[in-house]
């Protein structure tokens, strides 16, 4: 089974068509899944803090810009990665 772990993110500002969306900051969570490669991940779903739950899952289905501009910012943050490289030394040591 691939290894999966939660990563939770506050005030993460999103670029949509290359404009950043100023004075908006998405709060939540992220699964992430190993990607083959134990030093590569993907989003494999993300929860955002609020909705009628206290949380509001988004999908690629129904919410695509919102996902991918998520991923983008994500995956483009050094602590995300530096976030995944510790979870499987981690993993690793155990």
């Amino acid at each position: 089974m691939a290894h999966q772990v939660e990563y939770n993110f506050d005030e993460l500002t999103v670029s949509v068509n290359g404009v950043v969306l100023e004075d908006t900051y998405f709060f939540g969570s992220v699964v992430l899944e190993e990607d083959g490669d134990p030093s590569e991940f993907y989003v494999k779903s993300i929860m955002l803090s609020g909705g009628r739950n206290g949380f509001t899952e988004i999908t690629k289905q129904s919410d695509a810009w919102l996902w991918n501009a998520i991923c983008t910012a994500l995956y483009s943050d050094d602590s995300i990665r530096e976030f995944w490289a510790e979870q499987i030394s981690e993993l690793e040591a155990a």
